[in-house]
């Protein structure tokens, strides 16, 4: 079971991605407005395995500097990039991102995140 966080300013997007989270079987950790808040207050037991999901406009967020420190930081952790942009792709491999889920969401993306996160690949899960 894999555990998420989210870290999107958009309050209505925290309650999507529990439902869509917890529907596929896995655990929603929290939902958090900034990098800030949720390095204050990141819940117990992150770490191997789960995943932190961010939006790329946050903010408080610089992935050129963020990335690294939340993998260092959660040891394990994956860190997504959350963005409707077109160079969403190139800036988490630029920075050391493991992945990125395109707004708007789907269930099926979410899905096949939360099954690379375990370690399963399904052939419909290949890009």
């Amino acid at each position: 079971m894999v555990g998420v966080v989210l870290l999107d300013d958009e309050r209505f997007l925290h309650d999507v991605m529990r439902n869509i989270v917890e529907f596929l079987g896995h655990r929603f950790l929290g939902g958090y407005t900034s990098l800030r808040s949720f390095l204050e207050r990141a819940p117990e037991g992150l770490g191997e395995g789960d995943l932190i999901v961010v939006d790329l406009s946050l903010e408080d967020f610089y992935p050129e500097r963020d990335i690294v420190y939340l993998k260092k930081r959660f040891k394990g952790t994956r860190v997504y990039l959350f963005s409707g942009r077109r160079d969403a792709e190139n800036i988490a491999r630029r920075w050391g991102a493991d992945g990125v889920m395109l707004k708007p969401l789907s269930i099926d993306e979410i899905g096949a995140h939360l099954r690379r996160a375990q370690g399963v690949v399904l052939v419909e899960d290949s890009p």
